[in-house]
């Protein structure tokens, strides 16, 4: 229920006993670091050096075929609720709740490298290149760390799905993208 805003709890609450409700099913990554499995994201997960500014080189692979390669801060990897977050704020675009894909946004680049949509139909790999220790965020939350030189990252839609109960009769794409963009009046 993160669409209720404070002024409006106790009509959201009335609506919630009273059924006046729908619930929306939302992608959740399910991610592992050198083969361990680290945890799973409901918005994405935000790979890069522990030492601030360090850059890594990154390597994005899908089904063995190479689709993004660039040396930068870090990689965030989205799922549509969380498209309208830090993917966002790197550059992504925003994704419709219904797409069963992520968006992939490169943090810093060197290079001019344009963030990328990509099903997650099929699981993506990601080869981090680098000095130093290599740090996984999901959704905010530092998770685990690589310490090696040469870290994979594996990420792929998990078996199962957050529920978010909606209260309002628009999608909620509708509404986030509006929201986001200044759109709300």
């Amino acid at each position: 229920m993160t669409e209720v805003e404070s002024d409006m709890l106790e009509e959201s609450l009335e609506k919630l006993i009273g059924g006046e409700y729908w619930i929306e099913e939302a992608i959740i990554l399910y991610i592992k670091l050198n083969g361990r499995f680290v945890g799973k994201a409901l918005n994405e997960a935000y790979i890069s050096s522990t030492q601030p500014g360090k850059i890594l080189d990154f390597k994005v692979i899908q089904e063995g075929v190479k689709l993004l390669e660039f040396h930068g801060d870090g990689l965030i990897i989205s799922t549509p609720t969380g498209s309208t977050a830090y993917a966002y704020s790197a550059g992504g675009p925003i994704l419709d709740d219904r797409l069963e894909a992520v968006v992939l946004a490169p943090v810093c680049p060197l290079t001019d490298v344009s963030p990328v949509v990509l099903s997650i139909s099929k699981p993506i790999r990601v080869e981090v290149l680098g000095e130093g220790e290599v740090q996984v965020l999901i959704d905010g939350w530092i998770r685990c760390s690589a310490g090696s030189e040469k870290a994979v990252l594996e990420v792929e839609r998990s078996g199962r799905t957050a529920k978010l109960i909606k209260l309002t009769d628009e999608r909620g794409f509708e509404r986030r993208i509006r929201k986001r963009l200044g759109y709300e009046g």
